[in-house]
């Protein structure tokens, strides 16, 4: 793998777990649901890593902060679900949803508020292929996701990556 492509991710950590999972071949990652994350904000990012990882099952090998960067994270890292947020300035949006599902399909969970989707967003998103939703706003997400106990996302992506 090329440090070119590498320098996509936008965490340093991120990176590092990318090189381990593609360069070590360790079975460190196999037995678990391997994540990419997109998100336009940093804090979002990593109060949703912190709270993910929480589980031993799944792993966050990677946060993009748009369509770019995370579709050269399903290429090179091939994870086995997205979480995205679709009112993200720079996602791409439904378009990249139509994108990885026409080349490289993954089940995509929209994790986003439902109090600020355009009307009609959530059904294109469907017929674009996500595999489920969560609202950022029903959970709390900002008012608990960095409190002890916080919501718990990983739930659903078990239930989606089984």
């Amino acid at each position: 793998m090329s440090d070119q492509r590498l320098d996509t991710f936008h965490f340093e950590d991120s990176r590092n777990l990318a090189e381990m999972d593609l360069q070590s071949g360790k079975d460190e990652f196999q037995n678990k649901i391997r994540v990419v994350l997109l998100d336009w904000s940093d804090v979002a990012l990593k109060l949703l890593k912190n709270e993910i990882e929480k589980d031993e099952r799944i792993r966050v090998i990677g946060m993009a902060r748009n369509a770019h960067e995370a579709r050269n994270m399903v290429v090179a890292l091939d994870p086995d679900l997205l979480i995205i947020d679709i009112l993200s300035p720079c996602s791409g949006g439904i378009e990249f949803i139509k994108r990885l599902n026409r080349f490289n399909p993954k089940p995509v969970l929209l994790l986003t508020p439902l109090s600020k989707l355009p009307s009609g967003l959530a059904i294109s998103a469907f017929e674009a292929g996500i595999a489920g939703l969560i609202d950022k706003d029903a959970l709390g997400f900002w008012e608990y996701a960095s409190s002890p106990g916080g919501f718990n996302i990983c739930r659903k992506i078990r239930e989606m990556a089984s």
